[in-house]
């Protein structure tokens, strides 16, 4: 809005007669109200480490879990290096190292260490590296959950059991580029595959993928697959088993098979 305003001066210790005033000066352009924007979370969160050499052009896009925009997570085998996030595939000053980091459930790798500024974990291996960020003021927090690297078989092709069950849960690589693989099937139809740790309530259909093509990983992330894979998404993202198919995931190159 547009103000007008006169300036005053007076002496100390003179009186009124000391007192003067400007001529009238206008503000054209006066802004009564100020306020930042408000913060958005990250629309995606990326996480490098030794298990890629530190290259952000290889780094790992990480997940975000089906209508929970706070929180991602990624597979990745983690080694004595650690890792760091950041919202851009930059060394930008926004990385993610040990002190900015809030450690929640850490049990799977032993406990998280700072590894040289950067988060470790007490034992190398496979993990899922669950993240949630939050925001406080104008700054962003980030909460780091570990567990193991279990990945199970949903559905028809499995005898139809809808949930966690052990017996039909990926055997897990020991080495750094090694692959999962799945028990063999039992039955025909669409193969449905998830991780289902006990993380913040989340269900094993907000942390589901398939094989765009029978050959790269596919992330559901916020996509609706209400009915199933072929149906809602179209057949290059459906993968048909049959008794006897084994499923192999190479989660260092988001690659897998059908076989």
């Amino acid at each position: 809005v547009k103000a007008y305003v006169r300036l005053r001066a007076e002496l100390p210790n003179v009186g009124d007669e000391s007192v003067i005033y400007s001529n009238i000066i206008e503000l054209p352009n006066v802004l009564l109200y100020y306020a930042l924007p408000d913060m958005d979370l990250p629309e995606q969160m990326y996480m490098i480490g030794g298990f890629n050499g530190w290259d952000w052009g290889s780094c790992a896009k990480m997940v975000v879990a089906n209508a929970n925009p706070d929180k991602w997570w990624t597979i990745r085998y983690i080694d004595d290096q650690g890792f760091k996030f950041n919202w851009a595939k930059s060394w930008d000053g926004n990385e993610v190292g040990f002190s900015k980091i809030k450690v929640g459930n850490d049990k799977a790798c032993g406990g998280l260490i700072d590894a040289g500024g950067n988060v470790g974990v007490t034992t190398p291996g496979w993990y899922i590296i669950g993240l949630t960020v939050g925001i406080e003021g104008r700054d962003y927090t980030f909460t780091v959950d570990v567990f193991e690297p279990n990945v199970y078989i949903f559905g028809e092709t499995n005898g139809g059991i809808w949930e966690k069950d052990d017996a039909w849960k990926f055997s897990i690589p020991t080495e750094k580029n090694g692959v999962f693989v799945s028990p063999a099937l039992v039955a025909g139809g669409e193969v449905r595959m998830c991780i289902c740790p006990d993380w913040a309530g989340l269900s094993w259909w907000q942390l589901e993928f398939t094989l765009k093509g029978g050959s790269t990983i596919y992330y559901r992330e916020n996509d609706a697959i209400n009915d199933n894979w072929a149906a809602d998404k179209g057949a290059d993202y459906s993968i048909t088993g049959a008794a006897g198919t084994v499923i192999t995931l190479d989660f260092a190159n988001e690659s897998g098979s059908v076989k």
